[in-house]
């Protein structure tokens, strides 16, 4: 084909649900992660080198050695799943890898990317969002991560912070942000001993470098809510 001289209709889809063709021989349980395989099928999610993570089974789906079913995958949303290895509070941001159809790893030997850790609930379970297809930029071009800049809007962090006294300690560790990115909300929980209010004290605070925000406001005794895009 050659470079249009005219406009096109380009037939589109919703992103959100898609049907993929089920590898033969081969069960999708509804509620499970599924891959896509180096042939193009898919199959439940593996640590497998060459498997593509595309969401969550939507169905169930039993594939005989003839037959030719599809099967619903939902993704672009946050789904809890069984977790394992050494995840904990500080994975919440971080990506998670499959361990198996149901299970998520802070590290495997393969890193098949699921997604980004969005809630710690316990040493054996997480939420997490799956993207789709999106988790696989990172993974085919070597980086091993999502970032900021492979998606349209970027990557919304968020973290609860001790309040510190701005006039002697005006920085606040903040792991995943850097100059760059956008600082969209900072909350003022009163007190941290008992929360009673929340206040937007988003202009007090600017992005200071990596890993870090600055105020010299005095936040002592208090927590604070930060949420901001990583580009």
């Amino acid at each position: 084909m050659t470079a249009l001289s005219a406009d096109r209709n380009t037939m589109s889809r919703a992103a959100g649900v898609r049907a993929y063709l089920v590898k033969a021989s081969t069960t999708i349980y509804k509620g499970s992660l599924v891959s896509i395989d180096a042939n193009g099928y898919l199959v439940p999610a593996s640590n497998t080198s060459g498997e593509i993570v595309v969401g969550v089974a939507d169905e169930q789906v039993v594939q005989t050695a003839s037959s030719a079913y599809l099967c619903r995958v939902v993704s672009g949303r946050h789904f809890k799943f069984a977790a394992t290895g050494t995840i904990n509070q500080g994975t919440v941001g971080a990506n998670v890898y499959v361990s198996d159809d149901q299970t998520v790893d802070d590290a495997t030997s393969n890193s098949i990317l699921v997604g980004i850790c969005t809630e710690y609930v316990s040493a054996s379970e997480v939420w997490v969002f799956v993207p789709g297809f999106v988790a696989t930029a990172a993974a085919s071009n070597g980086a091993g991560a999502i970032t900021g800049s492979m998606l349209a809007t970027g990557i919304m962090g968020v973290k609860l912070a001790d309040g510190q006294d701005g006039g002697s300690d005006p920085t606040y560790t903040i792991t995943g942000c850097s100059t760059g990115d956008e600082l969209v909300f900072v909350g003022h929980l009163t007190t941290k001993a008992a929360i009673a209010t929340l206040a937007d004290v988003t202009s007090d605070f600017s992005i200071s470098g990596t890993n870090e925000i600055s105020s010299t406001t005095d936040y002592s005794n208090d927590q604070l809510l930060v949420i901001w895009l990583n580009h």
